[in-house]
């Protein structure tokens, strides 16, 4: 039985497989709540036994907690994208093409939950206020315009949370007033890049 990957990816490549078991030990092992430990996926990175061969990106920063409150997973994909590439994945991809990735996989939850990339979680808020809230996992990948042979790697988590009592509501959102949460980190890798160095 092969595992589920629990993250979200893009730009398949040889590597991916490599990245997703080196980021799957920092991902809770309870299936109703997937979060992944960013402390320990950051210091993984810095201590990585082959240390020519990952780092983190010069220059690049760590996204915690963006926030962008819209009414429609359209826009809210896009706020997302346009700060994420503004100064956390400026190298890795290009706005338009995340903004794309975070809408398709929002308009389907259903599928996205099913993969084992999204999960839902019921919220409570300071007045006592129950809503819920679904998070995704994702990993891009590109091949490093200045480097050659070298990878550069987006890990982001958005959580998105809403006054939206029933999961079920999810799979079909309307004009609903969102707010998301973004957690990111970027890296580079080489192509032989190993979760385990020999």
């Amino acid at each position: 039985m092969v595992e589920q990957p629990l993250v979200d990816h893009y730009h398949v490549s040889p590597v991916v497989e490599q990245l997703l078991q080196f980021i799957r030990p920092h991902i809770s092992t309870d299936p109703n709540d997937l979060t992944l430990s960013w402390e320990g996926l950051r210091t993984a990175i810095k201590l990585h036994v082959d240390r020519q061969s990952e780092k983190i990106i010069p220059g690049l920063n760590d996204a915690k907690n963006i926030q962008s409150k819209h009414k429609t997973i359209a826009d809210i994909a896009d706020t997302i994208a346009i700060q994420l590439t503004s100064y956390v994945a400026k190298k890795i991809i290009d706005k338009k093409t995340l903004t794309a990735i975070i809408e398709r996989a929002f308009s389907n939850l259903q599928a996205q939950e099913a993969l084992g990339f999204a999960w839902f979680e019921v919220t409570r808020d300071s007045d006592g206020k129950i809503g819920s809230a679904f998070n995704h996992r994702f990993l891009v990948t590109t091949p490093s315009p200045d480097v050659p042979g070298e990878l550069l790697c987006l890990v982001f988590t958005v959580r998105m949370v809403g006054n939206i009592r029933n999961k079920e509501d999810w799979f079909q959102l309307g004009n609903v007033e969102l707010t998301a949460q973004v957690e990111a980190t970027g890296f580079a890798v080489k192509e032989d890049f190993k979760a385990q160095p020999e």
